[in-house]
């Protein structure tokens, strides 16, 4: 299955993004699991168990921001297509 992850520190940014994703996957009739992040340091800790296909990624966060957990995805190895 594909997975989408979104990484962004305000609940409501997050919940506009997952409801254009679920319209856009419905309009195409297809099937995605959507895993929200309310940090960078929460994505960090769990990106390999989740494994993500895809990672919307804020910039500005608290903590790591979206360009530091960038960074360390890509070090720890991390292949994930990452739009900011």
């Amino acid at each position: 299955m594909f997975r989408i992850a979104i990484c962004d520190d305000i609940p409501e940014e997050r919940e506009r993004i997952r409801v254009v994703l679920k319209q856009g996957l419905d309009d195409c009739k297809m099937n995605a699991e959507i895993i929200e992040y309310e940090s960078g340091a929460a994505l960090l800790e769990t990106w390999e168990e989740a494994k993500p296909d895809l990672l919307f990624l804020d910039i500005y966060m608290s903590g790591p921001d979206g360009m530091e957990t960038a960074r360390r995805l890509r070090e720890a190895g991390c292949k994930v297509i990452i739009i900011f």
